[in-house]
């Protein structure tokens, strides 16, 4: 399977054997600035999840097995409250950041790392939605 987003942010996923699109187009209302989806490759659609990251700093979770959006969402205002409630401040604190990176937790596969440009390494918890912790980046 190959993942594909187009510049008018519509994602496609293409089956390489048959050499087919796996569904239709769907148009996402977002930028996306990056895509993660953890063993994809090596066990195609069972039980699998592809994690799209957006350049306004949310994670959208889309299920493989029905290509829909699942309800569990990482929305950047949660880690903005989480910093808020540790009294973490950056002098370069944006309102949004963009995703970089996502990958999951190889000790724990219900935590996911989150890379921001600006803020940090964020680890979320998808069992219980929420920020578990924060790797701070201090920008002089």
């Amino acid at each position: 399977m190959i993942v594909a987003v187009d510049l008018n942010n519509k994602l496609q996923i293409w089956n390489i054997k048959t050499k087919k699109p796996a569904f239709d187009l769907m148009e996402l209302n977002f930028e996306v600035s990056c895509l993660y989806s953890p063993n994809f490759f090596l066990t195609g659609f069972d039980n699998n999840f592809l994690f799209i990251g957006s350049d306004k700093g949310d994670i959208f979770i889309l299920s493989l097995t029905d290509f829909t959006f699942t309800n569990c969402y990482v929305s950047f205002s949660q880690i903005q409250s989480f910093m808020n409630k540790k009294k973490m401040k950056n002098s370069k604190l944006h309102l949004v950041d963009y995703v970089l990176n996502i990958i999951i937790n190889p000790s724990n596969f219900s935590e996911i790392f989150i890379a921001y440009q600006y803020t940090g390494i964020i680890i979320y918890n998808l069992e219980v939605n929420s920020v578990f912790n924060l790797y701070f980046n201090k920008i002089n």
